[in-house]
């Protein structure tokens, strides 16, 4: 070792650190190391793995040795484009041979401590490196053997009903707000399990002071609360013997989710059957022709009752909005002034009628004409859209011009009026 070095060393030590002493013997290289980082000594020692570029700069080697430097720095650019600064240099064999003849190696197994967990861990990473290349020829056995050995399968088979079945209804219910963990088993047990299995009604029906029974009342128990319906879905599809027997539990779960009647349930709590996204739809189609056997006449005879009075709902409602006569401005005081029709769209001229209200003036009709096309107003307004919107006024019109501009906004149901 150079006396220089050894003078940074000792000056380390007696620098309050006394305790690097016992590490000098086991751990040299980690012990010259602190004393050169932490001393004010000018002594140069570095590991013989590589030099950065700041430690050859601090050698002073000369402009030949800079200028080469630099030269590796652009090849270094050049190669690789995110490159910062000069390339390390590393040394050879050969450098540690020539550093021991001339007195000037420390022969240390490392600067610092080895890192067991780190080196552990680039081992690991070089030997799956090795192992992935293993891998492209493995996915392609695996898909010859899928396709050989598992193409056609026995539907008989109970791994493989319980493969379909299970991963058709889902995971089990948690109970948790947060996630959505069994919800797919929550709702056909409260959709469809609930509504048509006996055990989960109740008469409620009260009974009148005379003793006769009132209205019926079925209570069907609280839909957010659905352990019970669950823990009977799951005991029915469990008891399956075959795998025949399995695929069909599953239908009659979610056959009873489909074609319940939420009639029998609060509106509130009247929601529409799950929806079975498939390719082409063919999930659905197919369960119609599975289950639209086995639904009973008594629930196609509901769903069409139900239907027709949908039907005679509209029919009434369109009726009574065809004969919805909109109010008619009193005529028995005859005046000059010009009938008004409100509300109209911005843009058509508009006066005050000393009520607050803003109403519009009749214009001629090919005023009219042109105000409805630079305006939101349509050119003829039906008899149903009128009713429906119609708290528009209608009178008597002074003139021809402006009786026209009111059949303009009010189409063929003023004309009845005039």
């Amino acid at each position: 070792m150079s006396p220089e070095l050894l003078d940074a060393v000792i000056a380390y030590l007696g620098d309050g650190n006394d305790w690097a002493a016992e590490r000098l013997a086991r751990e040299p290289g980690w012990v010259i190391d602190s004393a050169l980082r932490n001393g004010s000594g000018k002594v140069f020692a570095a590991h013989l793995a590589q030099l950065e570029s700041y430690e050859i700069s601090d050698l002073r080697l000369g402009k030949k040795t800079e200028a080469l430097l630099e030269e590796a720095t652009t090849l270094h650019k050049q190669l690789d484009r995110y490159a910062y600064g000069a390339p390390p240099v590393r040394f050879t064999e050969s450098d540690v041979d020539q550093a021991r003849a001339a007195g000037v190696l420390v022969g240390a197994a490392s600067g610092r401590p080895v890192d067991s967990e780190a080196e552990a861990r680039r081992e690991h990473g070089r030997q799956m490196r090795a192992i992935a290349e293993q891998a492209h020829g493995a996915n392609l056995d695996l898909g010859s053997g899928l396709m050989n050995g598992l193409s056609t399968v026995d539907p008989a088979d109970m791994a493989v009903a319980k493969f379909f079945v299970y991963a058709l209804l889902g995971a089990d219910y948690d109970q948790s707000p947060y996630t959505q963990t069994g919800d797919r088993v929550a709702e056909l047990a409260a959709r469809g399990v609930r509504l048509v299995i006996q055990e989960f009604r109740t008469d409620v029906t009260k009974t009148r002071k005379d003793g006769s029974r009132g209205a019926l009342r079925i209570d069907y128990g609280d839909p957010r609360k659905p352990e019970k319906p669950i823990a009977w879905l799951w005991k029915f599809i469990d008891g399956a013997k075959t795998a025949g027997e399995l695929y069909g539990r599953a239908l009659v779960v979610i056959a009873a989710e489909e074609y319940a009647s939420r009639l029998v349930v609060p509106q509130s709590h009247q929601h529409s059957p799950m929806r079975w996204s498939s390719h082409k739809d063919q999930a659905r189609k197919a369960l119609a022709r599975l289950a639209g056997a086995h639904v009973p006449t008594t629930l196609k005879q509901l769903d069409k009752a139900v239907a027709k009075a949908y039907a005679d709902h509209e029919r009434r409602r369109a009726a009574a909005a065809r004969s919805a006569v909109p109010p008619v401005v009193s005529t028995s005081q005859r005046s000059r002034t010009r009938p008004t029709l409100m509300p109209y769209p911005t843009g058509w001229p508009s006066t005050s009628n000393g009520r607050g209200t803003s109403t519009i003036t009749c214009v001629s009709w090919r005023k009219a004409r042109s105000l409805s096309r630079r305006t939101s107003m349509p050119r003829c307004v039906s008899q149903r859209e009128l009713a429906e919107g119609s708290r528009c006024l209608v009178g008597r019109c002074a003139s021809g011009a402006a009786r026209r501009a009111a059949l303009l906004s009010l189409g063929d149901f003023s004309s009845r009026h005039q």
